[in-house]
């Protein structure tokens, strides 16, 4: 991440951890004053980089979720040594805490487990890490709160009526405007010659975000073996280790239709970028102090919106509570506003099939965070194709949601035809112009 762990966690009185991996029930010396508490897992969730263990305590009943991380590298974070895994993990509950107030509970070190039997044994959770209470040769996992699935946003999302829909759209654009203007803080240099948001930091990123094309291009109709190397690598490495029970990702058939649109929308995503005029709207959102320390991963299987009530004295996006932030990559949470927010429309937009939903949510949002000017238009109009691109790539090679993944490809080639004269851009206006010098 830039950093070596003691610049960027000794500062918040951290220190590192580490053990391996493994099958079998690992049981590791303990603090002298940590006590064991011992949870059955009653389901599981496997991701490239965790393990999501949905347990019950089984003294108190109370019901958490355990995020582990493993060992792996991949293109877009590394998991390899102890030291990383546990900046990800201490970052996570720093900035969950912000957007996830009262959900995330501590971290625990991890006292024994085995996936057969399915229990695992932790410490005491952790509320505020410090050098003084946390084990240097321990592994830690994020402990917080089961939340009610029925009230995730993607299942919101799917199921109510249009009044209901729209209400909690509504409630979510105003949290959004909420955290993008209150809750989130400008991002912390790591590199001298890294300026976050700036026309040469997005070019490289966005040639980053592009490889994932080139992995989804290179898949073969006629093969199971469809995936990269990497991708391959990782879901075979977390079957050798027993820690899920699903099968290897299923063949994806990408058309040569799809394929050619890819490679067109990459193409023209860069032509979009180097216009001239873009290096200006990007400097311009520096200076306008709109690149900031944001989620980072805002969809809708990360959003709870709880039931509210109207006429009471609390605000309504109070209702709302965001999890799982960006802890693994700089480069995906500081970043401008805009593009956090883009993400947040594209799966909303995917998700219900409806461009006239997400077009209200944008024009509300534009509002609520006095951003209705012309280049904030421009910038928003390239992380939507941007975001659509790279998650298209990210849902079909990763997160195995091939559907999801064809529905970006068509929003993003949608979005391209309606933004055509972004290609050659149009003279500004007199105002934007004066705006920009």
């Amino acid at each position: 991440m830039g950093m070596n762990l003691d610049s960027k966690l000794l500062a918040r009185n951290f220190v590192h951890s580490s053990v391996s991996l493994s099958n079998k029930v690992v049981v590791t010396p303990t603090l002298s004053f940590s006590k064991h508490h011992y949870y059955v897992i009653e389901k599981r969730q496997q991701t490239a980089s965790a393990s999501l263990l949905f347990a019950r305590h089984m003294k108190t009943k109370e019901r958490v979720v355990i995020k582990i991380l493993r060992d792996c590298k991949v293109t877009r974070y590394s998991l390899v040594t102890s030291e990383e895994r546990l900046l990800y993990q201490l970052e996570a509950l720093h900035w969950n805490n912000k957007f996830a107030p009262r959900i995330y509970m501590g971290v625990a070190r991890i006292l024994g487990w085995s996936y057969d039997p399915r229990s695992i044994v932790i410490s005491e959770i952790i509320e505020n890490p410090t050098k003084e209470n946390i084990d240097s040769k321990g592994e830690y996992a994020l402990v917080m709160h089961e939340l009610p699935m029925d009230r995730r946003l993607d299942i919101l999302l799917n199921k109510g009526d249009e009044i209901s829909l729209q209400n909690n759209l509504r409630i979510l654009t105003e949290y959004v405007a909420y955290m993008h203007t209150e809750l989130v803080e400008p991002p912390i240099p790591i590199d001298h010659n890294i300026i976050w948001g700036s026309f040469e930091q997005l070019q490289k990123k966005l040639e980053h975000n592009l490889a994932l094309i080139d992995q989804l291009l290179r898949t073969n109709d006629n093969s199971q073996d469809w995936a990269s190397k990497e991708s391959r690598y990782i879901f075979k490495h977390l079957h050798l280790l027993n820690l899920h029970h699903r099968n290897l990702p299923k063949q994806v058939i990408v058309s040569e239709e799809q394929k050619e649109t890819l490679i067109t929308l990459r193409s023209n995503l860069r032509k979009i970028l180097r216009q001239n005029p873009y290096q200006g709207y990007l400097e311009k959102r520096i200076q306008q102090q709109r690149i900031k320390r944001c989620h980072g991963d805002l969809k809708a299987p990360h959003i709870w919106i709880t039931p509210y009530n109207y006429i009471s004295d609390t605000e309504p996006w109070e209702y709302v509570r965001v999890i799982d932030a960006i802890d693994f990559n700089p480069s995906y949470c500081n970043i401008d506003i805009l593009s956090d927010l883009a993400m947040l429309v594209l799966d909303i937009q995917a998700r219900t099939k409806s461009s006239v939903h997400t077009s209200r949510f944008i024009e509300n949002y534009l509002r609520l965070t006095e951003q209705e000017d012309e280049i904030s238009r421009a910038v928003l109009a390239f992380y939507l194709i941007e975001k659509a691109i790279m998650w298209t790539a990210v849902s079909i090679v990763y997160d195995d949601l091939p559907d999801l993944g064809l529905a970006f490809l068509d929003i993003a080639n949608n979005r391209m035809a309606d933004v055509d004269t972004l290609y050659e851009i149009p003279q500004l206006s007199a105002q934007t112009s004066l705006l920009l010098h």
